[in-house]
């Protein structure tokens, strides 16, 4: 049993396309239920079809932390944001599910499990064993030397756009000009992640922002307010 831990992102997605040259059996995708609603368009206009055209089975799993499996839901609910430094929203909400679906769905005669990981050649020393006796991690970029560029030129060649930056839309690794993006294409969600980071215990000790920076503040600095509604559709 071969899988692609498909995250919708550059390298992910070239990893998808090297098909059948990196061979796998099923892709599965883990939904925090908050990725940017470009990132769900992406999947369903390109990702899906490709795999149906060549019958590899498309899984979304989701967490199921004390029932909830959105990921903002639950920070609502212990009144946190994610973390820089310790990155539980990873573990719970992307790791976890899979691995317990892959408990659950796999028999023992299908172990060990070899998953496919879209690390590029850059980032190499990301390379880890799997923290599971039952899996086998691999990382064809990486054993081909393709970088993150060489994954932009695959997609390109394939005749597909290059995918939308993949993340939760309050994730704390945005840079400002991508919150700018979030404020200006999705204001409603950026409103959200406002909510959610003043719901947070911490705050305002800790932001979704670097340097303590809210996110409310940072929408005043973009303009909040003063933008003519084409500003809103062109940028």
């Amino acid at each position: 049993m071969r899988y692609l831990s498909f995250g919708a992102g550059v390298n992910t997605t070239a990893l998808l396309l090297l098909f059948p040259e990196v061979y796998y059996d099923e892709v599965i995708f883990a939904d925090t239920g908050a990725e940017l609603p470009k990132t769900y368009e992406y999947i369903d206009k390109y990702v899906k079809p490709f795999l149906k055209d060549n019958g590899i089975k498309f899984t979304v799993v989701r967490g199921n932390e004390k029932g909830m499996s959105s990921l903002e839901e639950y920070c609502m609910y212990y009144k946190i944001v994610p973390s820089m430094q310790v990155r539980w929203c990873t573990e719970k909400f992307k790791l976890d599910p899979i691995a317990k679906y892959l408990k659950e769905t796999k028999s023992d005669n299908e172990y060990p499990i070899i998953a496919l990981l879209g690390i590029s050649y850059e980032e190499k020393d990301r390379i880890k064993e799997s923290p599971y006796p039952w899996q086998i991690n691999e990382y064809p970029l990486v054993q081909r030397k393709f970088t993150r560029q060489d994954s932009t030129r695959i997609i390109r060649s394939y005749g597909w756009p290059v995918p939308p930056r993949s993340g939760c839309f309050f994730c704390p690794f945005q840079s400002s000009a991508q919150l700018r993006s979030l404020y200006l294409h999705y204001p409603e969600l950026y409103e959200r992640a406002i909510r959610l980071e003043e719901n947070s215990q911490q705050f305002p000790k800790f932001t979704l922002f670097p340097n303590g920076i809210s996110l409310r503040v940072l929408r005043n600095r973009f303009g909040h307010g003063n933008h003519r509604l084409e500003e809103y559709i062109k940028n």
